[in-house]
């Protein structure tokens, strides 16, 4: 792969490729976060967080295929991660996919309720029952 001239070639330290994805996502710079992650997946594509920046990444740069599928590998891999899980529910609200939307909550709901509710808060107009620590509720619909 050629490699373009914004990315750094370090990845000397695990966290390095983060802090530059970090940088350049908050310079809204998605190019650049996409080429950093695809290096990072190079050198470590078993590794959950570089599978849910580079999801991230596609996402933003209106790859949805591509960042549906990073995304769901990274929760192959972790099916708790928090970020890949969030990321996953803004894809699919870019797409207006609410059911989807919905499992990816009652999939954060046993991981985290209170980000399950802030998900649902941001892209749901009518909350769903999340199950919780007491079991399944089941989802009543009008």
């Amino acid at each position: 792969m050629d490699v373009p001239c914004h990315v750094p070639l370090f990845l000397d330290s695990c966290m390095d490729w983060l802090d530059e994805c970090r940088s350049a996502a908050e310079e809204d710079d998605w190019d650049k976060v996409r080429d950093i992650a695809q290096i990072a997946f190079e050198h470590q594509p078993n590794h959950a967080l570089v599978l849910a920046v580079l999801g991230e990444a596609l996402m933003m740069l209106g790859e949805y295929k591509q960042a549906e599928a990073s995304l769901k590998q990274a929760l192959s891999l972790s099916p708790a991660n928090l970020d890949a899980l969030v990321i996953l529910a803004t894809l699919y609200d870019k797409q207006g996919r609410r059911a989807d939307i919905e499992q990816v909550c009652h999939s954060l709901s046993a991981i985290n309720p209170e980000v399950a509710r802030q998900v649902q808060v941001a892209y749901l107009s009518a909350p769903v029952p999340l199950s919780g620590q007491f079991g399944k509720i089941p989802v009543k619909r009008s």
